[in-house]
């Protein structure tokens, strides 16, 4: 790495030299009539190098490899001379024709009749190249694990479980504790962990995450008649390559893997407009149409902690997009103008589904027949009544409706294996017969949701003394979310309403513009309701086995939630309804509405986009002109979002912004510009690591609390579902630190040479500090441990570690003018990342006991590029 950065470097100074030597070019002061009318034509050859290969600042540029890379770009153009009676024009343009990230486009056109275009461009996103997996058929959709493959263990913990913490010699070679006792792992478990680990480590490889777009456009535009017109444009895109996805299963256990997802995208978008305009109306009709294809229709593989068992995913699934417009807009009186706009769109999907039927038993369509109709309209009038007064009003309607068949689905979670039988009320609502589900099924609605818009803007300028303005606007806007089709209603909120209001004033003086300006909203939404998983969950309105009433029926009864009584263990043991659906006080059952996962919510758990809302913003910004050298602008804007009726959620989020820019040109050739910029990010949210109220005494018999709000286990489990020290808060911090200066300095040596320099240096860091803490057995409290050992101990949450984010960018470029039409380019780039980031620990061997590691590790380069053109300008 050091010897090629050397000859990078060592060969500048050589160049320099050899440019110096050149005669200067040719009196470029006097340009000739016809090349100030006529294109220049361009083309630019060459070659550059990169030091050191990095995926991570090859993300989009192409140039990820080490060693060397072509320069390659041109710009031609032609047509009638500008003294002639042809109207025709061309161009045609190709850049970085020497990396994945090039680009072409062209046209051709007779000015006032016609003009066709076409685009092309390219570019690879590399995503991740210190990836690692054991799979074979990397790239594919059918991943199975090698022959070779044994379930990873740690043997001296449990010989049975499937631990992949134990492909790590250092876990398995550590001492364990069992029954209390640290023991290091017998002669038998270090060779049985060593086996595995010889089967097993071989069989990962690196494998390149990466994705590649391709994009082609054409286009038309006639002009009709004088005042109508015509275009149209039809894009073609395809995207292929793979990305990381996240799977979960319980095979044995809840499990996960990183698994390379394939992708093959086609993309097909066609567009005509047909329009007229005059200098009174204009009226618009446009026509967009939008297919999307995959040709990868699911992901399959290989449990690594099970191999007699495999997964089944499917993919985005095909879909259309058909959409009408139409805009129109016409003067009215000399002052006032109105606009309005109407657009009707029909989307769809109705791709097969894909599933494994034993994991799937339930599906009573084969495919979900999915449409989605949307409705807009906006108005607009603007007036200026007054010399000194101008006014806006303006409406907006865009409804969203949702049209798909509502179907009921039983599925098994992430290839659990069934077991029991589905209760048989449930099955007799269902249709089916009980042996055809297991007990362990869920059972749910899909929920089409839909949506509508309505909002206002009013706003009013007033110029009350030269150079002088104020602006006030308001904002009305509501949102209503609804679901048609479902048994009982899906929103947590109905209909949610915002009022906005902004002052704004602005000044403009012979030396200094600015403006500053405050709004306030305030959104209000009604009842939230904590029942809306219901629509989820239709067995909830079917009564169960060994009850009178339905789960809903139950809830109505009592106004209790899917979070029960909020209250500890019952005095007395509860009997009859109460005892199903909340026993011991707890959550609804999951076995009551025939789901295997809590999905009830906690009381006063809002989300924040639907929660209500008061919002401050405040923003200011100046233009100041110091002298004719130097000018300097500054921007600073703050937002603060204060979810008041919040308990658990995202209750606060606050961010400052601030930049300051400042350009300084001592000379027409020399000009310095300097700029810093700083982000802070805030927000607070809270929540509560549910906890059911418990009838146990003891652990090991043993039962003393150390820290936490009950001083036994009795006392703390019969109060576990309202013991505030389950309560928690987090406070995340992010700030960005960002200083950059340019130099550009043309004509040097006799005007030969034009120079840029610039250097932008970049610090970033998120703090997160988490309160509150969680309970955790005392693994020394056993059986024969000594008396008074504590049951259990409440570990309060600490920081996490600082995520630290820095980069330098420091670019040189020098061009040298070899003549009036012929010139050399320069360029030096120097590039460094470096990224703390504990998140990835997990990644690595014996990060996690239920993760199968990948390797990946945070991003980090140190590079430098450098390049060496001839351009030629005719």
């Amino acid at each position: 790495m050091k010897r090629t950065t050397t000859i990078l470097l060592g060969g500048l100074p050589a160049a320099l030299a050899i440019l110096c030597s050149v005669p200067a070019p040719a009196d470029e002061s006097n340009p000739s009539k016809e090349e100030l009318t006529t294109q220049q034509n361009t083309a630019e050859v060459g070659a550059g190098g990169v030091s050191r290969g990095s995926y991570k600042f090859g993300e989009y540029n192409g140039l990820e490899d080490h060693g060397p890379f072509a320069i390659a770009s041109f710009h031609l153009g032609g047509g009638g001379a500008y003294d002639s009676s042809d109207a025709a024009r061309w161009h045609l343009s190709v850049t970085d024709l020497g990396t994945p990230a090039r680009s072409a486009d062209g046209d051709y056109g007779v000015q006032g009749r016609f003009r066709l275009s076409f685009k092309y461009d390219e570019i690879q996103h590399n995503v991740w190249d210190s990836y690692n997996s054991p799979y074979l058929g990397l790239g594919g959709n059918v991943l199975t694990l090698p022959s070779s493959w044994q379930v990873p263990l740690v043997p001296a913990n449990n010989a049975a479980a499937a631990n992949a913490r134990g492909l790590s010699g250092a876990v398995t070679a550590a001492n364990v504790l069992v029954g209390g006792t640290l023991r290091a792992p017998s002669a038998a478990q270090l060779a049985q962990a060593a086996a595995i680990q010889a089967a097993d480590l071989p069989s990962f490889s690196a494998f390149d995450l990466f994705t590649t777009r391709n994009r082609y456009e054409i286009g038309a535009n006639f002009l009709l008649a004088p005042k109508w017109e015509l275009s149209a444009s039809a894009k073609h895109e395809t995207k292929t390559g793979t990305q990381a996805q996240s799977t979960v299963t319980q095979a044995t256990g809840e499990v996960a893997a990183t698994l390379p997802n394939p992708i093959d995208y086609r993309t097909d978008q066609v567009n005509v407009s047909f329009a007229r305009r005059s200098s009174q109306d204009f009226v618009q009709f446009d026509y967009n149409g939008s297919i999307f294809h995959n040709d990868i229709p699911f992901l399959r593989w290989t449990e690594w902690a099970d191999l007699t068992k495999t997964m089944t995913m499917s993919e985005a699934p095909g879909n259309q997009m058909h959409q009408l417009t139409a805009t129109a807009g016409r003067t009215l009186w000399e002052t006032t103008r109105i606009v309005a706009f109407g657009s009707w769109s029909r989307m769809t999907q109705d791709e097969s589904y894909q599933y494994d039927a034993a994991q799937v038993p339930l599906v009573p369509v084969s495919s979900p027949q999915a449409l989605v109709v949307d409705e807009a309209a906006n108005l607009k009038i603007s007036s200026r009544p007054l010399k000194t007064l101008s006014l806006d009003l303006a409406f907006k309607y865009d409804e969203r409706r949702n049209e798909t068949p509502v179907n009921i689905y039983g599925f098994y979670d992430n290839n659990s294996a069934r077991s029991g039988t589905i209760m048989a009320p449930f099955a007799a609502a269902l249709g089916v017969p009980a042996a055809q589900l297991g007990s362990n099924v869920n059972i749910n609605e899909n929920l089409p949701f839909s949506r509508k818009v309505t909002q206002v803007d009013a706003d009013g300028q007033w110029h009350f003394i030269p150079g002088e303005s104020l602006k006030l606007a308001y904002e009305y806007q509501q949102l209503n979310r609804w679901c048609d089709g479902n048994w009982y209603s899906c929103e947590d909120v109905y209909a949610t309403k915002e009022n906005i209001g902004t002052l704004e004033w602005r000044g403009n003086f012979s030396r200094v513009n600015g403006r500053l300006s405050y709004s306030y909203g305030d959104r209000t939404a009604g009842d939230y309701s904590e029942q809306a998983f219901l629509a989820y969950v239709p067995m909830a309105n079917v009564v169960p086995t060994g009850a009178t009433l339905s789960a809903y029926q139950y809830m109505l009864l009592t106004g209790l939630t899917g979070y029960g009584p909020v209250a500890g263990l019952p005095t007395t043991p509860l009997t009859g309804n109460a005892a199903v659906f909340f026993p011991n006080n707890n959550a609804l059952a999951n076995a009551e509405y025939q789901n295997q996962n809590r999905i009830s919510e906690l009381i006063g758990m809002l989300r924040y986009y639907e929660a209500p809302r008061k919002r401050s913003q405040a923003k200011g910004d100046v233009d100041l002109e110091v002298t004719q050298q130097v000018n300097l602008q500054g921007l600073v804007e703050y937002r603060d979002d204060d979810y008041y009726d919040t308990s658990y959620g995202l209750f606060r989020a606050r961010d400052l912004s601030a930049t300051l820019d400042a350009n300084y040109s001592p000379t027409g050739n020399l000009a310095f510009s300097a700029f810093y910029s700083y982000e802070m990010n805030r927000s607070s949210s809270a929540g509560n690591s549910y906890t059911a109220n418990s009838t146990a005494t003891n652990v090991g018999t043993f039962t003393a609390i150390s820290g936490g709000c009950y001083p036994t286990i009795v006392l703390r489990n019969a109060s576990n579902k309202v013991d505030p020290c389950e309560n928690w808060s987090t406070d995340m911090r992010a700030h960005t630190n960002v200083i950059g200066l340019t130099v550009d300095w043309k004509n040097l040596m006799h005007e030969r040479v034009d120079l840029t320099a610039q250097v932008v240096v970049t610090r970033a860091s998120t703090d997160i500090n988490v309160l509150g803490g969680s309970y955790s057995n005392n693994p020394y409290a056993v059986a024969g441990a000594p008396a008074g050992t504590v049951a259990a101990y409440y570990i309060p949450a600490q920081p996490l570690p600082t995520i630290i984010a820095n980069s330098v960018d420091a670019r040189l470029g020098l061009k040298y003018r070899l003549s009036r039409n012929q010139a050399l380019h320069l360029t030096y780039e120097y590039a460094q990342l470096s990224d703390a980031d504990f998140g990835y620990q997990g990644y690595q061997l014996g990060g996690a006991s239920a993760i199968l590691p990948t390797g990946q590790f945070a991003p980090y380069y140190h590079v430098q590029v450098f390049g060496l053109s001839y351009v030629a300008t005719f």
